[in-house]
C-alpha cells in the first residue's frame, strides 16, 4: 500500500510540474512576447512563384498574326477567408459578370472553400473586379490568369494545331514546342500576413519564346478552305483535302481538309491509291527511258485486256489501237498497263523512288511512307497495276510533290512549311533533293497535262486565258477487311498546275466518297478551277491567251470519265 501511495504522488508531481510549464509558456507567449508576436505576425515575407508567359505567336510567310496568346482570367472565392468579412462585394460581383446573385449564393453554399465562380474573363471585367478588391480591400477573391490561343484570321488552324496554356499538342504546336513555349518566370518577392505582393526582389527568366511564321500564305490558305468546304456539301463527299505548293520554292502555301481535323492531318497522313494520277509519273519515266513517244500507237484491246487466266484489265472507255498522247487524254489503264511492262520493274520502281514516292518529308509524328513495294517482289500483274495507280499507296505530300518536281523542269524539291523561327534567325531557302528526269522530259510532260485539260478527262479544270495542266484520278476504295475493292466507293483527286507553261504553284485535289460522282474529272477538277481562278487573281498572274470564246461552256461535251 505504502509503494502504490508513493507511486500517486509521484504521478501527480510530474503532472503538476507539467501543468506549470504549461501555464508559464502561454503566460510568456501572451504576456511578455505578446507585442513581438504581433509584430512578427504583421511583417513581410519572402515568397518565390512562378509564372508562365504567352506562347510564342505564329505568323503566315507574309507577316500575318494567324496565332497568339492571350490573358484571360477565372474568378475564384477562398469561401472561408471570403466570410469572414462585412462586405457587398458578392453583389458587386454580380454585377459586373452579369450573373444572378442567387446562383452565386448557391454555388457558395457548397462545402469546399475553393469554388469557381466564372472562367475565362476578359481584360475590362478583370479590371472591374481588381478594382472592386482594391477599394475594398477584401481578401478570398482570387483572380487566376490563364492563356488562352486566339486565331486573329481564323485560317490554318488545322495545321497550327492544338495547344494548353503552355503546352503543344497537335500539329506544330507539338512538333515545335520547345520553340513556342511560353517563357517562365520566377519570382523572389515580399509578400505581407494577407498575401499581397509588396515587392518584387528578384526576377529569374528561364527562356523566350520564339515565334514562327510558316510557309503559308493566308489569303490562299482561305480560299483553300472556303472552296473545299463548300464542295463537301455540293459533292457529299466523306472529306476533302487540299494542298497547294509553290512551284519555284517546293513551300506549302496551303493545306487543308474539310472536316477539319485537329488530332490528324490528313495532307500529311492519310494515305491512298493514287489511281492514275500515279501515270504521269510512270510516263516520265518511260521518256526519260526513251521507250515511247507521243505519237506511238498503243493497241488499248477495245477496253479489255486479259492478261492472264486470272487476271483482266477493263478500261472506263474502250479504245482500240491510239496514240500514246490519246492514251494519257483518256487515262487508258490498258495503255499504261503496257508502257509499264516496258519500263521494267527495277525501272517502275527506280523512278518512283526518285519522285520521292516510299519517302517521308515532314517533321510529323503522324506522316506515312505510303506503300511501295521492293521490285524484286512485282510480279507482272503488280508492275500492270502500279502503273495506273493501283497496289501502291501514297500521302498527298509525296503526290503533289512529284508534281512539282515535273512543274520544276525535273528537279524534286524538299516540300517545307517552316518559313522562318525567329530566335534561330534563320529563314527557309529552296532545298534540292534531286534532279528527278531532264528539262526537255518535263516539258513533254508538261504539254501533255494541257492536252488532258483542254481534251481529255480535266476538262473541267480548264481556266480561260490560261495554260492549266493537270491529271485526273479515280481509284475504288479498298475493304481492309475482306481485301476487296467496294463497287462505287472511290477516291478521286485532280493533280494541276498553275500554269504550265509558266509553273508559280502545283494544287492537288483529293475527293474521299463522293456520294454524288465518281470520277476525278468530276469532282476534284472542279475544285481545282475554282481554286486556281482565285489564286491567279490574287497573285496578279498575267493572262497567257486570248479567249476562246467558241470553245467556252463546251466542256460537257468532252468525256470527263476517269
Amino acid at each position: 500500500m505504502k509503494s502504490f501511495a508513493t507511486r500517486v504522488k509521484i504521478i501527480q508531481i510530474i503532472v503538476g510540474i507539467i501543468f506549470i510549464l504549461i501555464v508559464m509558456r502561454f503566460f510568456y507567449i501572451q504576456i511578455i512576447k505578446h507585442n513581438e508576436y504581433i509584430n512578427y505576425g504583421q511583417k513581410e515575407f519572402k515568397r518565390k512563384t512562378r509564372e508562365i508567359m504567352p506562347r510564342g505567336n505564329i505568323y503566315d510567310i507574309n507577316g500575318n498574326l494567324l496565332a497568339t496568346s492571350i490573358v484571360k482570367w477565372d474568378l475564384v472565392i477562398m469561401k472561408n477567408e471570403l466570410l469572414k468579412q462585412k462586405t457587398d462585394v458578392i453583389n458587386s460581383i454580380a454585377d459586373i459578370l452579369g450573373i444572378p446573385l442567387e446562383e452565386i449564393k448557391e454555388k457558395l453554399n457548397q462545402k469546399r472553400n475553393y469554388i469557381k465562380i466564372a472562367k475565362m474573363l476578359e481584360k475590362d471585367k478583370y479590371d472591374l473586379i481588381q478594382n472592386e478588391i482594391k477599394k475594398k480591400k477584401i481578401v478570398g477573391v482570387v483572380l487566376e490568369p490563364h492563356q488562352k490561343r486566339i486565331y486573329p484570321l481564323d485560317v490554318a488552324k488545322e495545321i497550327i494545331g492544338l495547344s494548353n496554356e503552355n503546352e503543344g499538342l497537335t500539329q506544330i504546336e507539338y512538333v515545335y514546342n520547345r520553340y513556342l513555349e511560353g517563357n517562365i518566370i520566377t519570382k523572389e518577392v515580399i509578400k505581407d500576413n494577407k498575401g499581397n505582393v509588396i515587392e518584387v526582389l528578384n526576377e529569374i527568366s528561364e527562356k523566350e519564346p520564339s515565334d514562327i511564321y510558316l510557309t503559308i500564305d493566308a489569303n490562299i490558305q482561305a480560299v483553300v478552305e472556303d472552296k473545299i468546304k463548300k464542295y463537301y456539301e455540293i459533292l457529299k463527299a466523306k472529306s476533302i483535302i487540299a494542298v497547294v505548293q509553290d512551284a519555284k520554292t517546293g513551300f506549302i502555301t496551303a493545306i487543308a481538309s474539310y472536316p477539319e481535323d485537329y488530332i490528324n492531318l490528313k495532307p500529311i497522313e492519310y494515305v491512298y491509291e493514287p489511281g492514275s494520277t500515279l501515270k504521269t509519273l510512270v510516263l516520265a519515266g518511260a521518256f526519260e527511258e526513251n521507250i515511247i513517244k507521243e505519237d506511238d500507237y498503243i493497241d488499248c484491246e477495245n477496253g479489255k485486256w486479259k492478261v492472264n487466266e486470272k487476271n483482266t484489265i477493263e478500261d472506263h472507255q474502250p479504245l482500240k489501237i491510239v496514240t500514246l498522247t490519246q492514251v494519257y487524254e483518256h487515262s487508258s489503264n490498258i495503255g499504261f498497263g503496257k508502257i509499264g511492262l516496258k519500263l521494267g520493274a527495277e525501272k517502275l520502281y527506280t523512278y518512283l523512288k526518285k519522285f520521292g514516292i516510299g519517302m517521308k518529308y515532314t517533321d510529323f509524328g503522324g506522316e506515312s511512307k505510303g506503300i511501295l513495294k521492293e521490285y524484286s517482289k512485282y510480279r507482272e500483274i503488280d508492275i500492270i497495276t502500279t502503273s495506273f495507280g493501283y497496289s501502291i499507296a501514297v500521302n498527298p505530300i509525296q503526290l503533289i510533290n512529284a508534281y512539282t518536281a515535273i512543274a520544276n523542269n525535273g528537279i524534286l524539291l524538299k516540300p517545307q512549311i517552316i518559313y522562318k523561327i525567329s530566335k534561330d534567325g534563320i529563314t527557309a531557302k529552296p532545298e534540292v533533293i534531286r534532279r528527278v528526269i531532264s528539262d526537255e522530259t518535263s516539258q513533254r510532260i508538261k504539254n501533255l497535262m494541257i492536252k488532258v485539260v483542254d481534251e481529255g478527262t480535266g476538262v473541267a479544270a480548264q481556266i480561260d486565258g490560261y495554260y492549266i495542266g493537270g491529271k485526273t484520278g479515280t481509284a475504288n476504295k479498298l475493304d481492309l477487311k475482306t481485301k476487296k475493292y467496294i463497287k462505287g466507293r472511290n477516291v478521286t483527286s485532280f493533280c494541276g498546275i498553275i500554269t504550265a507553261k509558266n509553273p508559280y504553284y502545283t494544287v492537288l485535289i483529293i475527293v474521299d466518297d463522293s456520294q454524288k460522282y465518281k470520277y476525278g474529272g468530276q469532282t476534284s477538277a472542279p475544285v481545282f478551277a475554282e481554286i486556281a481562278k482565285q489564286i491567279i487573281s490574287i497573285k496578279n498572274i498575267p493572262m497567257e491567251k486570248e479567249i476562246n470564246h467558241l470553245k467556252t461552256g463546251d466542256k460537257t461535251k468532252i468525256n470527263i470519265l476517269n
